[in-house]
């Protein structure tokens, strides 16, 4: 029995080899023809991805000025804007007049982006990968203090406090948020809108970018 069995094998194993190859065939081709229709896919979905920008603080920082002027073809009005003030304590009047502006100069400073409101400003540090330059958030501090009702936002992938303030009252000036709470606070706003807000591509674009910077799943 065990004989007939060991003279069986070789005959049962070349039938196993063909109809694998044959499966395999098959499979290779249903592959191939769902990677022909753009089915199966690799790679970013998102510009920014795309064109390699995804972690640049000079686009986050366009992006973020376009999104906190509430007059800006977003179609969000001031919804985004009143989200990330509430991140940095009690609500600020926004009115059609408030502007936000990037890579602003001062004497000892630059600031990646600054909303002006009528009694206040926001002045916002923004990190991804570049680490803070010496007493970076103090310079920052010192250059915008005497400004009426101004607040400092420190935003970074973790959420983390600056580490360049040389003094007490300016680690106590700097408010800190993450990308990931940027991401939710633009989610708010969005689905605040509803219906009322035009089907903007680029605000999907950068929601699909911030997920992606954040590794937080597309919805």
């Amino acid at each position: 029995m065990l004989a007939e069995k060991w003279r069986n094998l070789p005959a049962t194993s070349s039938v196993d080899v063909v109809e694998w190859r044959s499966r395999f065939a098959v499979m290779k081709a249903e592959h191939d023809r769902l990677r022909l229709q753009g089915r199966w896919t690799h790679g970013p979905a998102d510009l920014m991805s795309i064109c390699g920008f995804h972690r640049k603080e000079l686009a986050h920082g366009s992006a973020l000025r376009w999104l906190c002027d509430p007059t800006g073809s977003h179609g969000l009005g001031d919804r985004f804007l009143v989200g990330l003030i509430r991140a940095t304590g009690e609500p600020l009047e926004v009115s059609s007049d408030t502007t936000a502006e990037t890579e602003i100069s001062r004497e000892r400073s630059r600031a990646d982006l600054v909303v002006y409101g009528d009694r206040w400003k926001l002045v916002m540090e923004l990190k991804i990968d570049a680490i803070e330059s010496e007493r970076q958030c103090q310079r920052l501090y010192e250059d915008w203090r005497m400004d009426r009702g101004v607040r400092w936002l420190f935003i970074t992938l973790s959420g983390r406090a600056p580490v360049t303030t040389t003094t007490e009252q300016a680690a106590l000036a700097w408010h800190r948020l993450s990308w990931s709470r940027v991401l939710s606070v633009l989610d708010d706003a969005v689905q605040a809108a509803g219906e009322e807000a035009p089907e903007v591509t680029a605000v999907a674009e950068y929601r699909r970018s911030l997920s992606r910077l954040t590794k937080r799943r597309w919805k």
